[in-house]
């Protein structure tokens, strides 16, 4: 059996220091005669020695679950008592007996040693069988167990230049001993990458913290040190910038500048003349102007929408007013078919609320929910009806389509487009009228699904900074 140790390390012995109290009663029923004897059990108590584990593991991870092993040279029965001296499990010789206790310090266990074969009919001090039996009370310090987390989602982020990470999932509790009462309290949660706020090709540790527990047997456990991975990539924008007809690539550099693969240009990548850029703002690509050119947009975190309008040499023009809903994720797209891009901010309840551009602005939203659990928002026109649609790709990569030509029914991807960290775009690369489902990865390369080639995945050579 493997044996961790309190003490140290994943494996160990300990010799349990004890105080041992060994009383023997004998009763013997010969006629109205009864006889009394003292003995002791062989071997000597004070040479006893036991092993102790925790549910049979070589971990620490809940040191309330704990075995003792009687040794081979002791021919008994044993049976192991609470605090309270209430049964909880036995085992026959060179057995273990196991049980769950509270957390704490100087805890008891006692150990009641039998010759073997013989039982405890009850225990108030005597045994009633009539036969010497021997208590071993060992008194030893019993740890909280330190619970984790199965089913934690950290979302990955578009680079911002700060560390904040957002956690999507918290998941369930793992390590809680049987049905205890003990629940998970985020509250006061927040999440952390660790290791700087630079975007990188590869996943991040995020730490989590502030975690809480509630319920009955709360205290016998914590939970410290929860930690995961996730992504901090470029943000990655696709619109058509050249009106030709077909989107082009782009990312958005640490500096503000933005570097565009132009499709009339054979895809020779194009930097900006000059950083394009918000503090703490989020990129969106979309024509407001209506001249068939895509223009630049950074919406801050205050709700503000900064665009540099294509008609007018790319002058910014900035909101009279937010456009903002608490929480909400921007997007931009034509969704009254004017020919405008329609500034959009789909909220934490999956309420899209759109700014209508043949009403002067005035906010539209949604008359229900559109929603996947953890989704990201990505507004085009998949049907090439002229009016944009919503739609949300979920984490398992499924997309999820309001069809405007189906009054809005939903329409689930039959397959999942996915790559690990991630960031789904939409546009018409093909130039068949219809946007085309992308995923950009955080290595650079887009993956696209052609409309014209019945959504046949294509895919880029990483474009990066």
């Amino acid at each position: 059996m493997k044996t961790p140790s309190f003490l140290s390390g994943n494996k160990y012995l300990l010799s349990l220091s004890r105080t041992m109290i060994a009383a023997f009663v004998l009763f013997a029923a010969l006629g109205t005669t009864a006889v009394t004897a003292f003995e002791k059990l062989a071997p000597d108590p004070t040479n006893l020695t036991f092993t102790i584990g925790y549910g049979g593991t070589n971990t620490i991870v809940c040191t309330r679950n704990f075995v003792l092993t009687v040794p081979a040279d002791v021919s008994a029965t044993a049976y192991l008592l609470g605090t309270n001296r209430s049964w909880l499990s036995v085992a026959d010789s060179e057995g273990e007996v196991s049980g769950t206790i509270a957390a704490g310090t100087n805890k008891t266990i006692i150990v009641t040693l039998l010759p073997e074969g013989l039982a405890i009919g009850s225990y108030s001090g005597i045994v009633t069988s009539g036969v010497a039996w021997l208590d071993v009370t060992v008194s030893l310090d019993i740890t909280v167990g330190e619970l984790g987390l199965d089913g934690l989602v950290v979302k990955n982020k578009i680079y911002d230049g700060n560390v904040a990470a957002t956690v999507s999932s918290f998941g369930t509790l793992r390590g809680v001993v049987g049905t205890e009462d003990v629940t998970l309290v985020t509250s006061n949660a927040s999440a952390e990458f660790r290791h700087g706020a630079g975007a990188s090709s590869e996943p991040k540790l995020v730490y989590v913290s502030g975690l809480a527990l509630a319920g009955a047997q709360a205290g016998n456990y914590s939970i410290n040190n929860i930690r995961t991975m996730a992504y901090i990539v470029l943000p990655s924008v696709t619109a058509d910038f050249d009106n030709d007809g077909k989107a082009d690539m782009a990312i958005i550099l640490t500096n503000g500048y933005w570097k565009i693969w132009w499709s009339t240009a054979d895809y020779t990548p194009y930097i900006s003349a000059a950083p394009l850029y918000v503090a703490g703002g989020v990129p969106v690509a979309a024509d407001f102007d209506n001249d068939h050119k895509a223009d630049m947009a950074m919406v801050a975190p205050d709700g503000y929408w900064t665009i540099w309008w294509s008609t007018a040499d790319y002058t910014p023009c900035r909101s009279a007013v937010p456009l903002y809903v608490a929480g909400g994720t921007p997007v931009a797209a034509d969704f009254d078919k004017d020919g405008r891009a329609d500034p959009c901010m789909v909220g934490p309840d999956g309420t899209w609320t759109i700014w209508w551009s043949t009403d002067n602005y005035a906010p539209h939203s949604s008359a229900l929910p559109l929603y996947v659990a953890g989704g990201v928002p990505v507004a085009a026109d998949f049907d090439k009806d002229g009016k944009a649609d919503m739609a949300m790709v979920g984490l398992d990569g499924y997309w999820k389509i309001w069809w405007s030509t189906a009054d809005y029914a939903p329409f689930s991807s039959m397959a999942p487009l996915y790559v690990e960290g991630g960031m789904p775009v939409a546009a018409d690369f093909d130039k068949d009228g219809k946007a085309d489902p992308t995923v950009v990865g955080p290595d650079g390369v887009w993956k696209i699904l052609w409309s014209s080639a019945d959504y046949t995945p294509v895919q880029t050579i990483p474009l990066i900074p």
